[in-house]
């Protein structure tokens, strides 16, 4: 399902959706999904990662959602100014693949032996971070948080293949933890799944297949789940305002910050 929301959101700007591909798409996701579960493919280690503490979903909670999405956008804005700035810092190296990847390889290194949270995906620390963000300390994942979106910019920049989905969601759980510990009267879960959302969805406008990953991630009933879709949209919204108002890498007048 997350998918087939993913290839609509993603070609409905460009109008090249055809039946044919949604169909292809579909047979490709099911199969995928059916071998995957067969053989217990590391797709259980996805599903339901965190282990949240459910929340009664209350009117007054669709606001605060509404708010982590306006967050995000920022947190997001942020992702997208760093990765034109390391753009930059690679252009000298375009024509030293050789120096350019060696570098930036033993940076992302001592990045992570200084502070573990920001290797890999981001899943794992995810699941440490949210589990108990009280005791590992609100400076100690801000910085993570915040060096993840240094490392994962610069790797891309720098030529490493991937994608900035996963890392997004490390960034925009660990700064939910944050608010929460700040503000213990908004849920964990509430505060974790919004965010998770949004930073992502600002990044990249799909927001409806992020935030039902978000939804499998956190393993959420019906009843929490629209709060992070509200997350979600809100963040994409108030990103592009925030992106209009943005000069443009030149310098001449407002434009839409470039996005990863």
């Amino acid at each position: 399902m997350t998918a087939l929301l993913l290839n609509i959101e993603s070609t409905v700007d460009q109008r090249a959706l055809r039946w044919a591909r949604l169909a292809a798409d579909a047979t490709a996701a099911i199969v995928g999904f059916a071998i995957f579960f067969a053989v217990d493919a590391g797709w259980s280690d996805v599903l339901r990662l965190l282990d949240l503490p459910s929340f009664e979903l209350r009117l007054v909670d669709l606001a605060v959602a509404a708010g982590f999405g306006v967050l995000g956008a920022v947190v997001g804005t942020i992702f997208k100014l760093s990765m034109l700035g390391t753009r930059r810092l690679a252009t000298p190296f375009q024509g030293q693949p050789f120096l350019r990847c060696t570098a930036v390889g033993l940076v992302l290194g001592l990045v992570g032996m200084a502070l573990p949270l920001t290797l890999f995906l981001g899943t794992e620390s995810l699941a440490q971070v949210t589990g108990d963000p009280a005791a590992l300390g609100v400076g100690l994942i801000l910085v993570s948080a915040f060096v993840k979106i240094a490392a994962t910019t610069g790797a891309l920049s720098f030529g490493f293949v991937g994608g900035p989905i996963f890392p997004l969601l490390f960034i925009g759980g660990s700064i939910g933890s944050v608010v929460h510990v700040w503000i213990d009267d908004i849920p964990l879960a509430l505060a974790v799944t919004a965010m998770i959302a949004a930073v992502p969805s600002a990044v990249i406008p799909v927001p409806l297949s992020i935030a039902t990953l978000t939804v499998l991630i956190a393993g959420l009933p019906a009843t929490e789940s629209s709060a992070v879709f509200v997350a979600a949209v809100v963040a994409l919204l108030a990103s592009r305002s925030i992106e209009a108002r943005l000069p443009a890498p030149g310098g001449r007048g407002p434009a839409a910050a470039e996005q990863s």
